[in-house]
């Protein structure tokens, strides 16, 4: 088994053909993850921080085996016609969102919602950053125990628990999960995780599917979860199907990614059934919250902005436009009256008098939903993408004056305000890189 962990990207479907995406690592064939159709094996690890393709959302840093989370949630959705609400339970800091966002996008289903949520407050700063660079405006971040979901029974199609986990399979690659692990951790932790499964079991339609995935190789957090699930929960294990060579079939219906057996860090996925299947009307939820706002402090009626496109909902929140697509907006009702939101919608502008000041986020949207036309595009290279995400203040004198949006490689990067000799940078001092 190699020492150095593999080092794995995966692309943004919205924003990049597979083509371009390999031309930006200079990869040539056979270096794609054989269970992903958007992951990519690199040869050398890069300095992320100083891309401003991964400031722009045109990918992810993800490890290959955890992509297969995705690929199993991809064929789940695959055999699920119509709308779809969807749960990611622990999900900071979001690759396995944003891979269930770009399922959704390739597969055209972007009119169903995709709850992100994190209960770990500390920890919903990274998922709202990396879920508003991928940009896809059906996803709600939220900030809630699991518990808090009894309050939208049956409401979901699918839900994922990531379950914490004692980080078995990240020995190799962090090596503080060495020194953290015990064998007290190990039922801590499982006796954690049956807890955080049947918080969710009520919020799981009947006949729904719950993804549960682990980090860890021990079988009280793994196998031993799944039988739990059978026999307190009345939950069907489902056949995975064909499984990536290398990967191990667990006696209670997993699978096991295990490095040196497989190019990837531990993993164990797997899938079960919530039985017996009756079906549950779209609507019985909404119905359950008809007559609530659907966020505190929100003001809903007839606005509209240029910057976005498509069929969307625009309410404001204090001084902050959103826009929401109106396919998912009385899901995302639902969900605002029942858990704490953090996000949801598309962040568009903040309202100053006469002026709206477009939003950070709203640059990296999924390109369908920017109109580019209401701005003064500039292209820039990578110095000047560079002192810009470092909060510096690029001049462009013989532009006009008002807002500016900065381009790299054909991406949209982020905003300025011109005002002749010089700019003002609207990024947020949070999102500034260091280095």
């Amino acid at each position: 088994m190699s020492e150095e962990p593999e080092v794995s990207v995966r692309r943004n479907p919205s924003k990049l053909s597979m083509k371009a995406f390999q031309t930006i690592f200079n990869e040539k064939e056979g270096c794609s993850v054989p269970w992903c159709d958007d992951g990519l094996y690199l040869s050398c690890r890069k300095n992320f921080t100083l891309d401003p393709m991964l400031h722009c959302g045109a990918y992810y840093v993800q490890d290959a085996s955890s992509m297969f989370v995705g690929t199993l949630f991809k064929n789940t959705v695959s055999g699920i016609s119509g709308r779809l609400r969807i749960l990611d339970l622990c999900a900071a800091p979001g690759g396995k969102t944003t891979h269930m966002a770009a399922v959704l996008h390739s597969l055209g289903k972007s009119d169903s919602i995709l709850v992100s949520n994190e209960a770990i407050s500390s920890r919903i700063n990274s998922l709202v950053e990396n879920v508003g660079r991928w940009g896809e405006p059906n996803v709600v971040v939220t900030n809630s125990d699991a518990a808090a979901f009894r309050k939208l029974p049956g409401f979901f199609d699918i839900i994922l628990v990531d379950a914490p986990c004692s980080g078995e399979g990240m020995f190799r690659k962090e090596r503080k999960a060495v020194s953290d692990w015990s064998e007290g951790n190990v039922r801590l932790c499982a006796a954690r995780q049956k807890r955080i499964l049947g918080d969710i079991w009520p919020a799981l339609k009947e006949g729904g599917t719950l993804i549960y995935s682990t980090c860890t190789y021990n079988r009280l957090e793994n196998d031993g979860n799944l039988e739990w699930m059978a026999s307190e929960l009345g939950a069907e294990t489902i056949d995975i199907g064909n499984i990536p060579d290398g990967a191990i079939r667990t006696s209670a219906g997993g699978v096991q990614f295990i490095p040196g057996k497989i190019r990837g860090e531990g993993q164990f996925v797997s899938a079960v059934r919530k039985n017996p299947y009756v079906s549950i009307s779209p609507k019985r939820t909404a119905r359950l919250h008809s007559g609530k706002k659907n966020e505190a402090g929100s003001r809903i009626g007839n606005i509209r902005c240029g910057y976005v496109t498509g069929d969307m909902v625009f309410s404001m929140k204090g001084e902050l436009l959103k826009a929401i697509p109106k396919a998912i907006y009385e899901d995302v009702a639902a969900v605002e009256a029942s858990v704490k939101t953090v996000r949801s919608g598309i962040a568009v502008a903040m309202s100053k008098g006469k002026d709206l000041i477009p939003e950070f986020d709203l640059a990296h949207i999924n390109p369908d939903f920017l109109d580019k036309s209401e701005f003064d595009c500039v292209e820039v290279g990578t110095d000047e993408a560079l002192f810009y995400l470092r909060k510096g203040n690029p001049v462009f004198k013989d532009r006009p004056k008002g807002y500016i949006l900065l381009i790299y490689k054909g991406l949209p990067l982020g905003f300025v305000k011109n005002l002749g000799n010089r700019t003002n940078n609207l990024m947020p001092a949070s999102r500034r890189i260091l280095i």
